[in-house]
């Protein structure tokens, strides 16, 4: 067999978190209501995920052995504080780039490229091959794909990390007796603050709050610690009490999940399954959709300018320990205002050095890349 022919999604290192024997692992599957016993090897994973060149596979398998590194280190230490800065800096990684390393991702990333290739590339091939004398909509019937677009998703996706070093990281012990559960989706965004009810997702949107349970007992939330009132924190250590805010929590990864949830002990999938039936109303299909927002002229014609954004990632879930800071958001409301004046699109932020980090990285990362992640290129 190939070497690294099966291609893991989510990491094995992290599985082994949410299992009893440390090669098994409780999964449920939300279509069929079913669950069962999985191997870790065979859990979220996928013949050449990533493409049968599997150069790059082996180049995520590094970047893995020092993010497990640093998450072992927090568990057993149950603590952040622990960690050096370039701990950290790892652990946001494990942040960034999980969160385009999934199947939810990789179908986002196809469904994207083909809504450009309709939106846009068509027509235009379509009105050059009229102007040569060919049929209305002669390219219609052709698919374009891009293979490479979602390896250079996700080789990208790491200079997002500089977006969000200014989040802090908190560390949430659950102390009732309801446990954290995971996803195929195990980083999961949330925000108390909303433009218009659009989503503030993006690695700089400022209120952004990241959650990632590393086990039934401990998650790590990164937070904008500006935008909130956090109670009862110590040492960056957040100890729950409340069952709710577990519920709340879990939810999140219900909503996010895709396929299946991911846990420890089988008793808990009737628990999963009540919130299941609680959340099945709210969940919408994440997706990206276009909208032409404004027109301008010039010499040449009308020129239309499109606005790309996804829809149903921000579900809006409130945890009792964490408030919204009230002064912070009339300032960021002010702020909403007046952008609005000069743009139809607001994209608040929160640091202006960070998204200018991001922006030297990524054009670094894309120089080196040449359009193209393959091999080590990560």
């Amino acid at each position: 067999m190939p070497e690294n022919k099966k291609q893991h999604y989510i990491p094995q290192f992290y599985l082994k978190n949410f299992s009893d024997d440390g090669n098994h692992i409780n999964v449920y599957h939300l279509e069929s209501g079913t669950d069962f016993l999985s191997p870790i090897k065979s859990t979220c994973q996928s013949k050449y995920f990533y493409g049968k060149d599997t150069e790059f596979e082996k180049a995520l398998s590094d970047i893995e052995r020092y993010q497990a590194d640093v998450i072992k280190k927090i568990v057993e230490n149950q603590s952040v504080t622990c960690l050096s800065k370039d701990e950290i800096f790892t652990l946001l990684t494990f942040f960034t780039l999980q969160i385009t390393r999934t199947k939810e991702a990789k179908i986002i990333a196809d469904n994207f490229t083909n809504l450009i290739s309709e939106k846009i590339f068509k027509p235009m091939m379509n009105a050059r091959a009229v102007s040569d004398g060919k049929p209305p909509r002669y390219f219609d019937s052709i698919r374009i794909e891009n293979p490479e677009y979602y390896k250079f998703i996700m080789g990208s996706s790491l200079t997002g990390t500089w977006g969000i070093t200014d989040l802090k990281p908190i560390l949430i012990v659950n102390n009732t007796g309801t446990p954290f559960i995971s996803s195929d989706s195990p980083v999961v965004k949330n925000n108390y603050f909303r433009i218009k009810n659009d989503n503030l997702t993006g690695m700089q949107s400022p209120g952004l709050q990241m959650f990632c349970p590393l086990s039934d007992k401990l998650l790590l939330l990164l937070i904008h610690e500006d935008a909130y009132v956090i109670l009862g924190e110590s040492n960056s250590i957040i100890n729950l009490t409340n069952e709710s805010d577990i519920d709340n929590i879990n939810r999140l990864h219900l909503l996010n999940a895709l396929d299946i949830i991911l846990f420890i002990n089988s008793k808990d999938v009737k628990y999963i399954q009540r919130l299941q039936l609680e959340t099945v109303k709210i969940k919408t299909k994440k997706q990206y959709v276009i909208d032409s927002i404004k027109k301008t002229s010039n010499p040449d014609g009308g020129k239309e300018i499109l606005h790309i954004h996804s829809e149903g990632i921000n579900y809006g879930i409130h945890i009792s320990v964490i408030k919204m800071n009230h002064d912070y958001n009339r300032k960021f409301k002010r702020q909403c205002e007046l952008t609005l004046k000069d743009s139809p699109v607001v994209q608040p932020y929160r640091s202006k050095v960070l998204i200018d980090k991001m922006h030297s990285e990524f054009e670094r990362f894309t120089k080196k890349s040449k359009s193209t992640v393959n091999g080590s290129s990560l």
